[in-house]
């Protein structure tokens, strides 16, 4: 061992909380920037339950083309099921920053951050419309 240890399960699980929870509270009403477009960081369930965390600006259409095997290669060899949970972020650089936190949590440190409230409940229903 090399005495140096990495954040808790527990931690790591703050962390992205905290991520989704300052992403969501940095969102103006109107875009600064003409033109500027809310990123999102979402979490599909694909076959044999597993877990699929993406980035993309519209996620029904980021759905879309990973279910017609056109998306990520993990989700041509295990096709989405589920659009289980969506978070807004102001930009690309935010979203791609909670999407690797997430992308660090195990399976279940992922199911605890979609049950209610764990994230401060702020996730979008999945059948929200707003991008």
């Amino acid at each position: 061992m090399n005495g140096k240890s990495g954040p808790s399960p527990a931690e790591r699980l703050r962390e992205v909380c905290a991520l989704i929870a300052d992403g969501l509270g940095r969102i103006p009403a109107q875009p600064d920037t003409p033109g500027a477009r809310a990123w999102f960081v979402y979490i599909l369930e694909c076959a044999g339950s597993r877990l699929y965390t993406g980035i993309a600006v519209d996620v029904q259409a980021r759905l879309v083309a990973h279910q017609s095997g056109k998306g990520a290669r993990y989700t041509r060899m295990h096709a989405p099921e589920t659009l289980l949970a969506k978070f807004v972020f102001p930009d690309r650089a935010s979203a791609s920053r909670a999407e690797a936190a997430i992308k660090r949590l195990n399976a279940g440190q992922k199911r605890r951050l979609l049950a209610p409230n764990v994230a401060g409940d702020q996730r979008s229903p999945v059948d929200d419309s707003s991008e």
